[in-house]
C-alpha cells in the first residue's frame, strides 16, 4: 500500500464535533421556543449537522428540511442559500455532483447578498466545502484555487477566524498531495504561527503531523520528530485516540520505509487500541492492512494473514473499496513472500479488478463533478443572460416611462399654459369690456355736458339778447315819453 498517508482536517465551516456544540437534547428543547426565523434555520442546520456527524443520516435530513420550509416562507435569500450549503454539505457524504449542484446553487444566490454578513460567512464556508469537493475527485489545483480563495473572505471578516487554520492545513494537504514537499513545507513555516495561535486542538494536532510528515519526505528527520513529538504532546495531554493513533501510525510508516520492520510493528500495536476506540472504519482497515505489510516484511505470515483478513472483513462490510484493493495489493505480496504464486496471482488479479474499478468511479466522480460544475456554469450563464435581458427590459420599460413622464409633463404644460392664455384673454376681454363702459359712459358724459353747454350758451345768449334788446327799447320809449312829456298836457 503505496498511497500517502495524509491527516485530512476538512469540514462544514462553522460546525465541528470537536467543537464545544451543545448536546442535541438542549438543542431540540430550544426549537419550540419563538425566536426570529433566522434563528430557527441555524438552530436546525445545527441539529442536522450534529446528527449527521453521529451517523443519523435520516433524522439529519428531516430536521434541514423543516430549516428550508422555514426559509421558503420567509422569502428570505440569505436563508435560503444557507440550507442549500448544508444540502450540499450533506449530500458530499455520498454524491459529490449533488453536492457540487447544491454548492453552486447557494453560490450563486449569496454572490447577490454583497451586504449582508450571514452571506459573507456563508461564501467564505462554501469556498472550504467546494474546495474539498475538488480535492475529493483529485483535482488538487482547483482545490487550492477555492482554499485560497476561502482564506482571502476568512481574512475580510476576521484574520484571527478559526476556520483559517483549516484552510491553511487543506492548503498544505494539497500540496503534499501533488508531492510538492518544498511548496507544502514554505506553507507550513508561512502559517505555522496562525494556526498555533488560532486554531483549534484537532487542527494544531493535524497540522503538526502534516508538518513533520513533509519534513520526512524531505529526509529531515530531526526537523521531522520535533513536530510529530509535539503533535503526540498534545494528543496525549487531550487523550485525543484518533491523533495518538495517527502518530504512531506516521511513525511505523517511517520505520517501514527505514526497513526497522520490529519498531514498525511495535508503534502499531501501541497505536491499534487508539484507532479501535475511535470506530472509525476506514481507518481501522487501514491499521490492520499497514500490520499485514509489517508482518509479512517480518516474515510472520500467520500474523499478517490474521490482519488482513480483519482489513477485508471491515472493507468488505463497510463497502470500503480503497482499502479492499489494498487487502488484495498487500494479500498478493505476502502469498509471493510465501511463494504461493498461484495465489498471489489470484489476488493481483483481484487487485488490479479493484483498482480498475476504482479508476472507473474515480473517472466517473470526476465526470459527474465536472459535469455538475459545467451544469452549474451553464445556469449561472443563464441567470446572467435573463437577468441582462430583465436588466434590458427595465432599461427599456425605464425610457418609456421617461417619454410617457415627458410627455405627461408637456401636457400638463401646455394645459397650464392653455388654461393661464385663456385666463389672460378672459381678463384682457373683460379689461376691454370695462374699458368700453368707462367709454361709453365718458362719450354720455361728454355728450351731456356739451347739451348742458349748450343749454347755457343759449340762456347767456337770450339773456344777452334779452338784455340788449330790452333795454334799448326801454330806453327808447323812455326818451320818447321824456319828449312826450313836453309836448302833451296830461290831465292828472
Amino acid at each position: 500500500m503505496k498511497r500517502l498517508l495524509g491527516v485530512h482536517i476538512l469540514l462544514l465551516a462553522g460546525i465541528c464535533s470537536w467543537s464545544q456544540t451543545p448536546m442535541i437534547d438542549s438543542l431540540r428543547k430550544e426549537l419550540p421556543k419563538n425566536k426570529p426565523d433566522s434563528i430557527k434555520v441555524h438552530d436546525r442546520i445545527r441539529i442536522s449537522w450534529y446528527l449527521m456527524d453521529r451517523g443519523d443520516s435520516a433524522a439529519a435530513w428531516n430536521y434541514i428540511l423543516q430549516g428550508d420550509s422555514i426559509a421558503n416562507r420567509t422569502g428570505n435569500p440569505v436563508l435560503k442559500g444557507i440550507v442549500l450549503e448544508h444540502f450540499g454539505f450533506l449530500h458530499s457524504k455520498v454524491n459529490s455532483k449533488k453536492a457540487v449542484t447544491f454548492f453552486l446553487q447557494a453560490e450563486s444566490i449569496l454572490k447577490n447578498q454583497s451586504e449582508s454578513p450571514a452571506a459573507k460567512k456563508s461564501m467564505a464556508s462554501l469556498a472550504l466545502n467546494t474546495g474539498y469537493e475538488h480535492f475529493k475527485v483529485g483535482d488538487n489545483t482547483g482545490a487550492l484555487d477555492y482554499f485560497f480563495k476561502g482564506i482571502k473572505l476568512y481574512d475580510a471578516l476576521d484574520t484571527n477566524h478559526f476556520n483559517l487554520p483549516i484552510l491553511y492545513t487543506n492548503i498544505i494537504n494539497c500540496y503534499y498531495s501533488l508531492q510538492k514537499f518544498d511548496l507544502a513545507k514554505s506553507y507550513c513555516q508561512k502559517y505555522f504561527g496562525k494556526i498555533m495561535a488560532n486554531g483549534n486542538n484537532a487542527s494544531k494536532m493535524g497540522f503538526l503531523l502534516n508538518y513533520g510528515m513533509i519534513l520526512q519526505k524531505m529526509n529531515q528527520k530531526t526537523e521531522a520528530d520535533k513536530y510529530l513529538g509535539q503533535a503526540k504532546l498534545m494528543a496525549d495531554s487531550l487523550r485525543d485516540d484518533y491523533y495518538l493513533a495517527k502518530y504512531y501510525q506516521v511513525m511505523a510508516v517511517e520505520a517501514h520505509g527505514a526497513n526497522e520492520e520490529k519498531m514498525a510493528l511495535a508503534l502499531l500495536h501501541k497505536g491499534l487500541p487508539h484507532i479501535l476506540r475511535t470506530g472509525y472504519s476506514g481507518d481501522i482497515a487501514s491499521y490492520y492492512n499497514w500490520l499485514g505489510i509489517v508482518g509479512t516484511a517480518n516474515s510472520d505470515f500467520t500474523y499478517a494473514h490474521k490482519c488482513l483478513a480483519e482489513a477485508y472483513k471491515i472493507s468488505t462490510k463497510e463497502k470500503l473499496l480503497f482499502h479492499l484493493k489494498d487487502v488484495y495489493e498487500n494479500r498478493a505480496l505476502l502469498y509471493k513472500a510465501q511463494r504461493k504464486y498461484e495465489q498471489a496471482m489470484n489476488d493481483v488479479d483481484s487487485f488490479h479488478f479493484f483498482r480498475d474499478s476504482l479508476l472507473h468511479f474515480e473517472n466517473a466522480d470526476k465526470t459527474e463533478f465536472l459535469d455538475a460544475k459545467y451544469q452549474g456554469e451553464k445556469r449561472e450563464e443563464q441567470i446572467r443572460r435573463l437577468q441582462a435581458e430583465k436588466e434590458l427590459q427595465q432599461l427599456k420599460l425605464g425610457k418609456k416611462r421617461i417619454w410617457m413622464t415627458v410627455l405627461l409633463s408637456s401636457i400638463g404644460v401646455l394645459a397650464i399654459v392653455s388654461f393661464l392664455l385663456i385666463k389672460n384673454n378672459k381678463q384682457k376681454h373683460r379689461l376691454q369690456q370695462q374699458r368700453i363702459a368707462e367709454l361709453e359712459a365718458e362719450k354720455q358724459l361728454a355728450a351731456t355736458e356739451s347739451v348742458l353747454k349748450g343749454e347755457e350758451q343759449e340762456r347767456t345768449r337770450l339773456a344777452k339778447d334779452l338784455h340788449d334788446g330790452l333795454g334799448g327799447m326801454l330806453s327808447g320809449i323812455k326818451y320818447s315819453l321824456n319828449t312826450m312829456k313836453g309836448n302833451l298836457i296830461l290831465t292828472p
